[in-house]
């Protein structure tokens, strides 16, 4: 190996545990959510191994959910496969919108990089992937992504090995599973806010409310989905 090689491999590595490092709020979010989905991939009958495997091969929390939820409810297999797929559809945008962030290269490691892209991965590349030198943002990626994928897979099997063991002993859990989702959502909040994104985001939040206040909960996901966004276009057309 040559020493420019050498030096190259060094900086790579380098550059995947700096993205190991960063994925610390991905983290501390997975590890009550994988947990509640081991526990209720247990109740719902799915093996250890089974509910290991899911997490394995879907990683993406809310169509595993929804997985449970479908085969208790008896729905036909192929009805949950469509489902659960048209729930991760939003995530084919995500490849093409943060390759618009990254330096070109490196062609081969693109497919493990775009089954990693979870909301939140996608969420906290798209906050810091600028900052990462040019040719170690893959690499960066690749870490950012191995720590978030072995904390789902790992503790989905320690919720699914020991979950009602651990709720019995320590009971107030339960209700920490429940608000693990929008707490990792809300810490992913706070790392990427900036100035740009601060009245967007803002926006966002007393569109929700306000359908909250009225009363639609149903809609308040998706009316703060609309003026997020909506504002950002509208302030980048007037600067």
């Amino acid at each position: 190996m040559t020493l420019q090689a050498k030096n190259r491999l060094k900086d790579d590595i380098a550059a995947y545990f700096h993205g190991v490092a960063a994925s610390y709020p991905i983290v501390l979010g997975y590890l009550p959510v994988a947990l509640a989905f081991g526990l209720a991939a247990e109740e719902a009958g799915l093996s250890n191994l089974g509910a290991t495997f899911t997490s394995i091969t879907v990683f993406a929390g809310a169509s595993q959910f929804a997985l449970l939820g479908l085969l208790e409810g008896g729905t036909q297999i192929a009805v949950t496969v469509l489902i659960c797929l048209a729930l991760n559809v939003r995530h084919i945008v995500y490849g093409p919108s943060l390759s618009t962030r990254l330096a070109p290269g490196r062609q081969k490691i693109l497919p493990f990089a775009a089954f990693g892209l979870t909301d939140e991965v996608f969420s906290l590349s798209m906050s810091r992937i600028a900052h990462i030198p040019a040719s170690r943002q893959l690499v960066w990626l690749l870490g950012l992504e191995t720590a978030a994928y072995l904390t789902w897979v790992g503790f989905t099997w320690a919720g699914s090995f020991g979950g009602k063991l651990i709720l019995s002993m320590l009971p107030f859990l339960e209700t920490a599973f429940s608000f693990s989702i929008p707490a990792l959502f809300l810490a992913l909040l706070v790392v990427m806010m900036d100035r740009e994104s601060l009245i967007p985001m803002l926006a966002a939040c007393l569109a929700s409310g306000l359908f909250l206040y009225l009363q639609l909960k149903n809609l308040s996901i998706i009316a703060a989905a609309i003026a997020g966004p909506a504002t950002w276009l509208l302030l980048r057309r007037q600067a």
